[in-house]
């Protein structure tokens, strides 16, 4: 029998001047700096192609910072 689980990683983010663009000025994906990707929609879809979807936590309005928790399935056999 397979059993429904999921993995989880939390995101935090800046985007660089008003974000039009989608640069990324800071990007920390489980408290470690990530500074492999050039734009937020870079990263969500290699995140996207591993299986992970967005799952929107809140924006800090004055730091104009995102919180993203992503998820997705794994299975394992009991």
């Amino acid at each position: 029998m397979t059993r429904k689980k999921f993995q989880y990683m939390n995101t935090r983010y800046q985007l660089k001047g008003r974000g039009i663009t989608g640069e990324i000025s800071t990007l920390y994906v489980n408290g470690q700096q990530i500074e492999q990707f050039k734009t937020i929609d870079e990263f969500y879809n290699n995140m996207g192609q591993q299986g992970w979807e967005i799952r929107p936590l809140g924006i800090d309005d004055k730091l104009d910072i995102f919180y993203v928790v992503m998820q997705r399935e794994i299975f394992e056999n009991e």
